[in-house]
């Protein structure tokens, strides 16, 4: 867990990270099941090329805290 002040944005070393534990997950369970890959962030990520490609689910405070 990490936390950011500003949008968060996926480069190219982190979504080769991502890809490593998502394969891991897929090698240790050996699970035949869909795994989706989500963000939940304070201020969002920033949509480039890698969050499309890696990311399938961003949830944000405003979504976390809503009022009643």
């Amino acid at each position: 867990m990490k936390f950011y002040n500003t949008e968060f944005a996926v480069d190219k070393k982190y979504a080769a990270e991502i890809a490593k534990k998502v394969n891991a997950f897929y090698s240790g369970t050996k699970t035949k099941k869909s795994v989706f890959v989500t963000f939940i962030t304070t201020y969002g990520l920033v949509q480039n090329q890698y969050a499309r490609q890696y990311v399938q689910n961003e949830l944000t405070m405003d979504q976390l805290f809503v009022k009643l």
